[in-house]
């Protein structure tokens, strides 16, 4: 029996070691790995998807932007005009001192309530830019339009920044046509702010 057994481990050796069957095992491991190949993705296949990816999110980008509405430039360029404090220590102090901490606030109706009462007879440009930026605010267009009105008319030094903020006014208002008429006059007189004119001109055109 043990004989038998011995003849049978040496017949199944005898056949492992065959070169037919090293053969078959070698036609195995070959398709085994073509199998695992064919289930992994190639490097030029993630190239692709990467690249397909960028040009989506950069039409997205692209297509997506928003323009600035009327609004936004108004604020944007609004936001570039340095405004002078009202406080000077002078005969209306206390009127002012009360704007200016009403302006900060963003409470424009209290603004427009110190200053409507007095402001013709305040002899100061701030007081009218200040008075015109809260009746924008509050969108009481035709009162800040007679409030620069007054300021381009006077004989102040500020006189000629009421052309500037008569600009933002139309803007704000969507008054197109009149907004680039008076930034053009801006421009063509070299008033105030006359850089940023042009480049509003631009933005809107």
């Amino acid at each position: 029996m043990a004989d038998q057994n011995s003849h049978e481990v040496k017949a199944y050796e005898s056949l492992f070691k065959s070169k037919k069957t090293q053969k078959i095992q070698r036609a195995i491991q070959e398709a085994q790995e073509r199998y695992k190949k064919a289930q992994q993705p190639s490097k030029n296949w993630f190239l692709y998807v990467a690249a397909a990816v960028i040009i989506l999110l950069f039409s997205t980008l692209v297509f997506n932007k928003k323009s600035p509405t009327n609004e936004d430039l108004f604020a944007a360029y609004l936001q570039k005009t340095d405004l002078m404090s009202l406080v000077d220590r002078g005969k209306y102090d206390s009127i002012f001192s009360i704007a200016q901490t009403s302006f900060d606030n963003q409470e424009y109706d209290q603004v427009v309530n110190s200053l409507s009462q007095f402001i013709d007879s305040i002899n100061n440009g701030n007081a009218y830019i200040y008075l015109a930026i809260s009746q924008m605010k509050l969108e009481n267009y035709s009162n800040a339009e007679e409030t620069l009105n007054k300021l381009i008319s006077s004989d102040l030094l500020d006189s000629q920044k009421g052309y500037w903020y008569k600009s933002l006014l139309y803007l704000k208002s969507n008054q197109l046509e009149k907004t680039k008429v008076e930034l053009q006059r801006i421009v063509d007189s070299s008033f105030y702010k006359f850089e940023e004119a042009k480049e509003l001109l631009k933005e809107i055109k």
